[in-house]
């Protein structure tokens, strides 16, 4: 009998350490998961003007856009009159002519 009592918890230690192990593995997935959706979703420079895909010259032989802090070199013009200016007659806009616009 006593034997049988051995057997039992080693069955049991075996059990508890396979469970953690299993724990372990799906933790260490779900880490590497995480990692991999992040460095997907973050590019390794956000201020970048490309994330490195750009076209070949036979997909697209066309001027590229290129970020620039720098712009405007020097202020814009004031606008007169715009037209969200002249939707609303000059006024400031409020809830009663947004509403009014909105129909229209």
């Amino acid at each position: 009998m006593g034997r049988g009592r051995e057997n039992t918890s080693e069955v049991r230690n075996l059990h508890t350490l396979a469970w953690l192990c299993g724990l372990g593995a799906l933790a260490g997935l779900l880490w590497a998961q995480q990692l991999a959706v992040e460095q997907a979703v973050v590019p390794p420079n956000p201020f970048a003007t490309n994330n490195g895909m750009v076209p070949t010259p036979a997909q697209y032989s066309g001027p590229l856009f290129a970020l620039s802090h720098d712009w405007p070199d020097h202020p814009l013009p004031s606008l007169k009159n715009p037209p969200w200016s002249q939707a609303i007659g000059g006024g400031r806009i409020d809830t009663q002519n947004a509403r009014h616009m909105w129909r229209h």
